[in-house]
């Protein structure tokens, strides 16, 4: 996992601790709600040059970052009614079709992005990196 996949794994399970993100250590399949993250950054004079990060898996058993993956819904599972009501949630944010894989979304007001956030959708990218898995509906 580079550095840059690695913040962004960070940042985005940090984002949704509060909501209650479900997630897979993908070596031994457990699948549990997200309960804490210890992260400790890495130092190279000023600059951060790595984490170590881990997360509570169960009972004081931690698993290294590199092995988790959250469970996120696509984008292109946003309904229409979801769709207009974040296009009319009042900031500068549009949907971007980036390399015509996937949207994301850009310059997020903190309402949107704490509505993705809350209801699971993938707004970082992370699934086709690799680094989510796709939450099925039931």
């Amino acid at each position: 996992m580079t550095f840059e996949e690695k913040t962004l794994l960070i940042e985005d399970l940090c984002s949704r601790l509060p909501y209650g993100v479900w997630v897979e250590d993908i070596h031994t399949n457990i699948r549990k709600k997200l309960s804490n993250i210890v992260v400790h950054p890495l130092y190279d004079g000023n600059n951060i040059k790595d984490y170590i990060c881990s997360v509570n898996m169960f009972d004081d058993h931690y698993v290294d970052i590199e092995y988790i993956r959250p469970f996120l819904y696509p984008m292109d599972m946003l309904t229409e009614e979801q769709r207009n009501m974040l296009e009319d949630m009042d900031s500068c944010c549009q949907l971007t079709d980036i390399s015509g894989e996937r949207e994301i979304f850009i310059d997020l007001n903190p309402d949107k992005k704490r509505w993705l956030d809350l209801h699971m959708f993938d707004y970082r990218g992370l699934i086709p990196r690799g680094l989510a898995n796709t939450k099925i509906i039931s």
